[in-house]
């Protein structure tokens, strides 16, 4: 078992050609389901950002180095949980430690919508079951419990979109990404007014939507 699987990172040329190279070999030590779902859960809760951050880090500088030629790298590309949420601040800073997509935290908040709203019809919007996974019922909880921090936060993003501003320093999700919220319109491809407004919140916390596999910027330096 292992919580974030970076098993393999795959490098695609100019012509479009894969070039596979295994990260550095996994830890000795073994980390047991339970235990793992229990570091990252609430309220015993780790900063899983950071770590996977860290990790994709670690795994761009060892294989790098093993190419004959890096200018033939044409893209990095990302494959990342959607359900995993971080409140961050204007300059790309967390303010609270991601929300993991097992955590269960937000069950009181998921009730409401239950309550108040057709399920069938929320699915008919957001293309999503009622599921306490979802980012719209942490944002509320969030609102909810930690009111300073979600007075203070700038934008709601998903795991991917932070590792893409961390690449790049560009804010922006893809509509697949999108949809794990919650309050993604799948028809429309814009964030939801209704549902946004249902649950109390802007849809300005959002970052802006496009197709997914578009290229997001260029990889800052220092990387």
């Amino acid at each position: 078992f292992t919580l974030i699987p970076l098993h393999h990172i795959s490098m695609e040329n100019h012509d479009q050609e894969v070039v596979h190279v295994p990260p550095p070999p996994p830890p000795n030590k073994k980390v047991s389901p339970t235990t793992t779902r229990a570091k990252y859960q609430y309220p015993h809760q780790e900063k899983l950002e950071k770590e996977v951050w860290e990790r994709i880090v670690e795994c761009l500088r060892t294989c790098l180095p093993t190419l004959d030629d890096r200018s033939a790298v044409r893209s990095v590309s990302i494959a990342s949980m959607g359900e995993v949420g971080i409140p961050i601040t204007h300059s790309g800073e967390p303010l609270f430690p991601a929300i993991s997509w097992m955590d269960r935290r937000a069950l009181p908040q998921l009730n409401w919508w239950a309550t108040n709203f057709d399920r069938t019809y929320l699915f008919s919007i957001s293309g999503m079951p009622l599921d306490p996974m979802y980012s719209i019922h942490k944002i509320m909880w969030l609102r909810d419990q930690q009111p300073d921090i979600y007075a203070s936060m700038y934008k709601w993003i998903c795991l991917p979109d932070y590792l893409v501003f961390k690449l790049t320093g560009e804010l922006i999700s893809s509509y697949s990404h999108a949809s794990r919220t919650m309050v993604f319109d799948v028809h429309t491809k814009e964030w939801s007014s209704e549902l946004c407004e249902a649950a109390g919140i802007s849809p300005d916390i959002f970052p802006k939507v496009t197709n997914s596999g578009v290229v997001a910027g260029e990889i800052l330096p220092g990387i």
